[in-house]
């Protein structure tokens, strides 16, 4: 009976010491998780904010007063009457940094006119170390009025400007931009060629791998 109760026992403590084992060692891995999923959302967190940092204004070290000439580099027609103007800088210069929804004030040497022609049109991508992109709308006349001519100078990007043509332009500017140091939801809404400053936040947005919740509403006329 003794020998009985003592193999109970021997077989009790050895049970305690198992669960106590199994126990450190569920403990001791979800430590060694806990710890790697913080080292991970660390390394994340420090990646997002270099990238951020990549996109966050430069302090005007790049940045140039007057016009300074820039290259159409790429001509992309993107449909729907829409057509993309990549520039990048003649004088090989690094590019300024720019807040996503600023625009660029260009100068037009239109043909037939005395005087330069002013227009500003919407950055339509993200920053880039490379290029700066605008996407113009041929502006055309109303439908029941055919003697009105299309848009002056949306007409003469699309029709007199190609690839190596020269433009001067200004500077990024505007104070219709997104924060990306913020990490608050975003909601951007917009309507035909009105999306060009959106798509400028949106890949901003995720080009940093920024994990703020984004939300886009677009409209567009069918007709």
């Amino acid at each position: 009976m003794l020998g009985l109760i003592g193999l109970i026992t021997v077989s009790a403590i050895c049970l305690l010491v198992v669960v106590a084992l199994i126990s450190e060692v569920r403990r001791l891995f979800v430590q060694i998780s806990t710890e790697r999923l913080a080292r991970e959302r660390l390394n994340l967190q420090v990646s997002i904010a270099r990238k951020k940092q990549d996109f966050l204004d430069d302090g005007g070290k790049h940045s140039w007063n007057g016009v300074r000439k820039f290259v159409i580099s790429r001509k992309v027609m993107e449909g729907g009457d829409i057509c993309s103007f990549h520039l990048t800088p003649q004088d090989e210069k690094p590019l300024p940094t720019f807040k996503p929804g600023q625009y660029l004030t260009f100068q037009l040497n239109i043909p037939g006119k005395s005087t330069p022609t002013i227009r500003c049109y919407s950055l339509s991508d993200a920053p880039s170390n490379e290029y700066f992109r605008v996407s113009i709308k041929l502006a055309r006349p109303p439908r029941d009025s055919v003697d009105v001519p299309s848009g002056l100078s949306s007409s003469y990007f699309h029709q007199n400007l190609k690839e190596g043509d020269v433009l001067d332009v200004k500077a990024p500017r505007g104070e219709f931009h997104i924060e990306l140091e913020q990490e608050t939801p975003v909601v951007l809404i917009g309507g035909g060629v009105g999306i060009t400053p959106m798509l400028s936040m949106l890949n901003a947005i995720a080009a940093t791998g920024s994990k703020r919740e984004t939300w886009l509403f677009f409209g567009v006329r069918n007709n």
